[in-house]
C-alpha cells in the first residue's frame, strides 16, 4: 500500500513539474522537436496529407489547421497532463485487483 503512495505522488509531483516547464520553455513544441531531428520527414508528412485531404473535403474539415494545432502543443506540458491522469487510471487498475 505504501509503495501505491509512493508511485502515485511521484507521478503526480513528475507531472506538476512538466507542467511547469512548460511555462518556461514554450518553444519545445512537437513540430519544433521533429523539425530539429529531421525537418525533411515534417515535410513528406504534410504533402503527404495535402495529397490524400480529397477524403476529408466532404466532411469541411481543414486538415492543416489540425496538423498545425498538433505541432504546436508543447512537449513539456502534454507530457505532464499524462502523468497528471496516469495516477487516475492507476489508482483505479491497483485498488480493483
Amino acid at each position: 500500500m505504501v509503495v501505491k503512495k509512493i508511485i502515485l505522488m511521484s507521478f503526480f509531483l513528475f507531472g506538476n513539474l512538466q507542467v511547469l516547464l512548460s511555462f518556461f520553455y514554450k518553444k519545445v513544441s512537437i513540430g519544433f522537436l521533429w523539425y530539429s531531428i529531421n525537418s525533411n520527414s515534417l515535410v513528406g508528412f504534410q504533402s503527404l496529407l495535402e495529397k490524400y485531404s480529397y477524403y476529408f473535403d466532404n466532411y469541411k474539415i481543414d486538415i492543416n489547421k489540425y496538423l498545425f494545432f498538433f505541432l504546436d502543443i508543447n512537449l513539456f506540458f502534454l507530457i505532464g497532463i499524462l502523468f497528471l491522469l496516469f495516477p487516475c487510471f492507476l489508482s483505479i487498475k491497483l485498488s480493483s485487483s
